[in-house]
């Protein structure tokens, strides 16, 4: 009770993040009509209540795990008028977009230096992943899984990367966009094939195949 309600409020909010998480995320995520410098002036005052912390990296937060869970649970009850998913769908959906500027990046710069300035935001990545398929959101796992199979490949993460991929084919309609589907098996087939799950890659390949048959690709 001792913050204002919009500080309460955004605060509520940070739950939705994991690990470290910069201003314009905040802002992509928690605000409303709120600027930039109202939003950096209600992250200070939060600070200043050792509600979250900074990184060492300027412009980055951080809620240490017990804060986060109580930012989860005042949360529910918090923001239950607006609906408990709100900030978490803005969480992947922003997400989904910084995906999509990885993996613009990765085509553009060097693959180290893309993965040093965005290995912050892998957290986050998975979660806003993790919750759209829990969610059984298909086109947003899709979208998500799409931009990010190439970085999973950079990173070793190949165990994490085809289980996803696995998870996000489950769900996705036959009105999803066949070039995402056949991105999406792209990427599989070559993270099962560095795990030598040979047999999981040729399925994989032969989706595939039918997919750029069935969208005359092939």
């Amino acid at each position: 009770d001792m913050l204002p309600a919009d500080q309460q409020r955004l605060f509520a909010r940070l739950g939705v993040f994991v690990g470290s998480f910069d201003t314009e995320a905040v802002l992509g995520v928690c605000a409303d009509n709120a600027g930039h410098a109202a939003i950096g002036d209600a992250l200070e005052a939060l600070a200043a209540h050792s509600l979250i912390q900074r990184e060492t990296t300027p412009g980055r937060w951080r809620l240490l795990e017990m804060m986060r869970e109580f930012a989860n649970g005042f949360g529910r009850a918090y923001l239950a008028l607006e609906g408990d998913d709100v900030a978490r769908l803005r969480h992947a959906e922003y997400y989904a977009n910084w995906a999509r500027r990885i993996a613009d990046a990765l085509q553009t710069a060097d693959d180290r230096t893309v993965l040093a300035a965005y290995a912050s935001d892998m957290d986050n990545l998975s979660a806003a992943l993790g919750w759209a398929v829990g969610h059984s959101l298909g086109s947003l796992a899709g979208d998500l899984c799409a931009q990010l199979g190439y970085l999973w490949e950079l990173r070793g993460d190949y165990v994490e990367g085809l289980r996803w991929i696995q998870a996000t084919l489950a769900l996705l309609a036959s009105s999803v966009d066949d070039a995402v589907r056949r991105s999406i098996l792209s990427s599989g087939v070559n993270l099962a094939w560095l795990q030598q799950q040979h047999d999981t890659a040729l399925q994989m390949v032969e989706a595939l195949l039918e997919s750029a048959r069935r969208d005359g690709a092939l």
